[in-house]
């Protein structure tokens, strides 16, 4: 069948992981990071996710460009599977069917966690790994050959090895390799005879803790210099330089041992010869800024000067301290110092494991410890720096459990067990996606979420916990959402009906709301200087050559608030609002840009306004009907009497029936378009269709049919568009179709199958109207495959056929949690509606991520 649609992968939220080694940026300026099992290829200068590389069956540990002297078109990875996988870069990288798996190198049998790789004159390309099973391997590739082989392994026992560099002594084919771990001594290996085994010669000692991180470079006077970073807070640089005949012989009284390759000096370091040829190793300076762990060091990539190779005297370290820094040393005393400071301003965020300098050094970029980049640019010049925080990618770093669009379409809402609920949308000035609020930060693992749609900017969501809890977009998020995406809002609905902004008070557990004035608020917004704020800059600090910025300090002027009770729902005042972890309202504002990491945390939380009690269990579903009258929930259960779904009123925030039916836990419920069915699918393997009817107040629902044809846990539904047919997808890898009876129009049956899949269908989604004359049904599975099938009608039943299955480079690595087409919103204050040729499927699962797929018709419909 001719293909009628062409796909492309418009967004991709996705966290890194929590390892020190997860991000490399190569000299194609795209940035690669781990993203639980997959490795996610970053472009930050166009501020989007180009793909996502599987192979992987457990966490990505570390990414690695190979250091290769032609363009670097080769990325290692590295996981908790034990492997490490070497990935193939075609063209320039910057569309998802340039990448391919190369080679896959088998030989450790834990987790990886370190690589450093280096070519040698010859071409051949060496790569050092440290694993978690003791071990340090040395892998080669001879230039003539795409094949590796494990050149040698050094054991280390128990004491495992964090950090590794291999590189060459200068003028010299021999390697030198250093290894770093949990005994606080750097250990050097040195290759004596070219192609021969590297040999230990010496454990430098003067940490104090674990090292982190260690680096090469080779200095313009041809001295090779490595930096070393540890848990000590500290950063040690140690040098290395060949020793003539005359310094020889004052340093060495004695030539040494036939197996001595090495002699300790206290005060010279270490001296240790390679073949004819002495050099020593001494300790050349001690970099102490940073007041918590140093997890990472880099040297400033080398630059081209007239023709020759420079390498700047210049390194960057980030820290557990929230700060990163670039350490020079001074023309004249030689001394190291910072230069330059950049970090974040609050105890928010639990600092930095990864740092690293973009190839051409005008970008440094760290990760933190909840998943979170932090990217900042020097806009100025080499003699005076102006280190500006730059738009950056967010996304959730463990696993997104369910996903809703707003009923407009012009957002996307995400809950995830990492404990958030994150917003996302449109940057229409640079046609990206970006994460623009986070309106609840909550201590459970969420679980769903669902907008309301009964006002707008609402949504209601759950956790595991026994609470459902009502969020209301405060009036920052509303003018946000016009400055970013051009959202207008619609409706006669008064700004002093909505939160100023919200806070979670001292020792509090909910999101309060805090009310300004309109003269408060003007106020505030002449003193910001409009709408278009640049203050949002503060929330990560950009010094040039000064210590890391203080918090502002709060101004004396005090807002009252509009209600000052301390009752759910009630509003606080500016004397309640600040502290820590609270916020402060004269630093919030109405932003032009996507929020930094910073902002997000503190200053985009949405009002709590209801909670609702009555489930015994940890919530699992929910489900909104079309008119924002209901809510349907549901939470895990063993028992017919907890499986009963709930339903709630909107008006009052009421229950108003208890729905009986199901054995095993409600997994998914989706209300039909006509709001007149509630279908609900269960770990009991069956189907409930139940009617939903409202007059004068009252709620009447009945079971009018429910079916257990599926062999095992029924996972998804979906409605089509005008309620002729349900979907139905199930771990027994079937989806089926169901459309009512034509004689008993309370009777529901089976009309087709869809072809068994090979893996357990685990979401499904109808789109909002026909393509090209049929219905079109997006499946997800277990896999992460995502398949489309179109469907003919006939006069007895629907024809079902694979229509497109999406490539892995843009697939999900792991279960598919939930998919939702975009609403084809004909609102003209909704200015990144989708075009008439164009559908848009949102999708989210286990690997961590958030997709927004582009769809476009190839043909008329």
């Amino acid at each position: 069948m001719e293909k009628l649609l062409a796909v492309d992968l418009q967004f991709v939220s996705a966290g890194c992981n929590r390892a020190p080694n997860a991000a490399s940026w190569g000299q194609s300026d795209l940035l690669a990071y781990g993203t639980n099992c997959v490795v996610t290829i970053y472009d930050p200068k166009a501020v989007r996710v180009i793909c996502t590389l599987q192979g992987h069956q457990g966490r990505v540990n570390v990414t690695h460009w190979a250091a290769t002297n032609s363009q670097q078109n080769e990325l290692f990875s590295s996981a908790s599977d034990g492997t490490i996988l070497l990935w193939k870069m075609e063209a320039d990288g910057r569309h998802f069917s340039h990448w391919s798996l190369a080679a896959t190198l088998k030989g450790h049998t834990d987790a990886v966690t370190c690589l450093s790789s280096y070519q040698a004159d010859t071409g051949a390309l060496y790569l050092a790994s440290t694993s978690a099973d003791g071990t340090v391997k040395i892998w080669k590739r001879e230039t003539t050959s795409q094949d590796w082989i494990c050149i040698q392994t050094i054991q280390y026992g128990p004491k495992i090895i964090e950090s590794v560099a291999i590189t060459s002594i200068p003028n010299s084919n021999r390697l030198i390799l250093a290894t770093g771990g949990v005994d606080c001594k750097i250990h050097l290996y040195i290759q004596q005879d070219v192609d021969g085994p590297l040999l230990h010669i010496t454990g430098m000692q003067g940490h104090l803790d674990w090292i982190r991180a260690l680096s090469f470079a080779t200095d313009d006077s041809g001295h090779l210099l490595l930096a070393s970073a540890s848990q000590d807070n500290n950063i040690r640089l140690w040098k290395f330089q060949l020793e003539t005949a005359e310094s020889t012989q004052q340093l060495i009284q004695q030539p040494l041992a036939h197996d001595a390759l090495s002699s300790s000096l206290s005060r010279r370091g270490t001296i240790f010869r390679v073949g004819s040829e002495t050099y020593s190793v001494i300790f050349e300076a001690l970099l102490a800024g940073h007041e918590d762990r140093v997890y990472a060091v880099q040297w400033q990539p080398s630059i081209m000067k007239d023709g020759v190779t420079h390498q700047p005297m210049s390194l960057v370290s980030a820290s557990m301290d929230r700060s990163m820094m670039i350490w020079k040393p001074d023309p004249e005393s030689g001394i190291w110092s910072a230069h330059v400071t950049v970090g974040l301003l609050s105890g928010h965020a639990l600092g930095f494991l990864g740092g690293m300098f973009s190839t051409d050094a005008r970008y440094i970029l760290s990760h933190g410890y909840n998943g979170a980049f932090h990217l900042w640019k020097n806009e100025g010049d080499e003699e005076r720096y102006d280190w500006r925080p730059q738009v950056v990618i967010s996304g959730h770093f463990n696993e997104v459990e369910d996903l809703d669009w707003d009923p407009s379409g012009n957002y996307l809402v995400s809950v995830s067990t990492d404990q958030t609920t994150r917003l996302f949308a449109p940057w229409h000035q640079n046609n990206t996606w970006h994460e623009i609020a986070r309106p609840q930060i909550h201590g459970y693992d969420m679980s769903c979420v669902s907008m309301t749609r009964i006002r707008q900017h609402q949504f209601i969501s759950g956790a595991d916990e026994k609470v459902l809890r009502v969020f209301d977009a405060p009036q920052t998020f509303v003018d946000t959402l016009q400055t970013i995406s051009g959202v207008i809002q619609v409706g006669s609905e008064s700004r002093a009906k909505r939160a100023f902004v919200a806070n979670v008070p001292e020792l509090g557990l909910s999101n309060k709301p805090i009310f300004v004035s309109a003269a408060e608020e003007q106020s505030m917004a002449q003193q910001q200087d409009g709408v278009v704020a640049e203050k949002q800059l503060n929330a990560a600090t950009s010094t040039g050559q000064s210590n890391k910025a203080k918090t502002p300090s709060s101004n004396n002027k005090k807002q009252k608030a509009k209600g000052d009770d301390e009752e759910e729902g009630g509003g606080h005042s500016l004397d309640t609002a600040v502290g820590f972890g609270m916020v402060d309202v004269e630093t919030v504002e109405v932003v032009s840009r996507p929020p930094l990491e910073e902002y997000l945390i503190q200053n985009t939380l949405w009002p709590e306004t209801d909670k609702l009690y009555g489930h015994g269990y940890e919530l699992i579903s929910l489900a909104v009907n079309h008119k924002g009258s209901l809510v349907a929930s549901a939470c895990k259960a063993q028992t017919s009497d907890h499986a009963a779904i709930r339903l709630w009123e909107t008006d009052k925030w009421k229950q108003v029936a208890t729905l009986p039916g199901h054995t095993l836990t409600v997994v998914q419920m989706e209300f039909s378009h006509n709001d007149r069915y509630l279908l609900s699918v269960s770990r009991d393997r069956q189907w409930i269709l139940f009617s939903v009817e409202e007059s004068a107040g009252e709620v009447t629902v009945n079971i009018v049919a429910r079916n257990k044809l599926h062999a095992r846990i029924i996972w998804t539904c979906a409605w089509t568009f005008d309620d002729r047919y349900f979907a139905t997808g199930s771990r027994d890898k079937t989806v089926r179709v169901w459309k009512q009876n034509a004689s008993q129009p309370l009777s529901w049956q089976e009309d087709s199958m869809l072809p068994t899949c090979q893996h357990a269908v685990t979401a499904v989604a109808f789109a909002q109207g026909l393509v090209n004359g049929s219905r079109m049904l997006a499946v997800g599975l277990e896999s992460g495959q995502l398949q489309l099938y179109l469907g003919a009608e006939t006069d007895s039943s629907i024809q079902w056929s694979l229509h497109m299955e999406l490539d892995s480079n843009i697939s999900h690595a792991g279960t598919i949690r939930r998919l939702k087409w975009r609403s084809i919103s004909s609102n003209e204050n909704a200015p990144n509606a989708v075009a008439d040729n164009m559908l848009q499927l949102a999708s989210c699962g286990v690997d961590h991520t958030v997709r927004v797929y582009n769809f476009k018709l190839t043909q008329n419909s």
